[in-house]
């Protein structure tokens, strides 16, 4: 019996504005502040928030020239970090912005194909979220 090549097929998918949109906010909300901190928004100019808005208030990364800078670290890092000498200068910035989406969502769908397909089939939630965000900003789920 001989062995058949393996076939394998690359196939292209498109997630929404909407889908990221809801993962951000998901993932702000709920899913990663044991982890990450949001530290500051840099807001696109508005010719660039105009060409990404589609009805939704489109985040700042999800706009050319827009980000959210984020700090690892639990996020009661406000409540006594900071008396024990745990500043935001002690950590390098996470940026969310279009390039890190991109490649969040790709690493995703490479490393973490059952949570890619949470998003793409809409059953995507708080953990789900979680890993969006470690993907954008990490490269892969290091936390969790």
């Amino acid at each position: 019996m001989t062995d058949k090549p393996k076939q394998e097929y690359t196939v292209a998918v498109q997630v929404s504005s909407e889908s990221v949109h809801a993962l951000i906010t998901g993932a702000i909300e709920y899913g990663s502040g044991y982890w990450v901190r949001f530290i500051h928004e840099i807001a696109p100019s508005p010719e660039h928030v105009r060409r990404c808005e589609d009805g939704l208030r489109i985040p700042s990364p999800m706009c050319e020239g827009g980000a959210y800078i984020f700090r690892d670290g639990e996020a009661s890092y406000a409540i006594g970090d900071a008396q024990h000498g745990d500043t935001d200068e002690n950590h390098t910035p996470l940026r969310l912005d279009l390039e890190s989406i991109r490649r969040g969502l790709k690493a995703m769908a490479d490393k973490h194909p059952r949570h890619f397909g949470d998003v793409v089939s809409g059953r995507d939630d708080s953990i789900t979220a979680d890993v969006f965000l470690q993907c954008c900003l990490l490269g892969d789920i290091f936390y969790g």
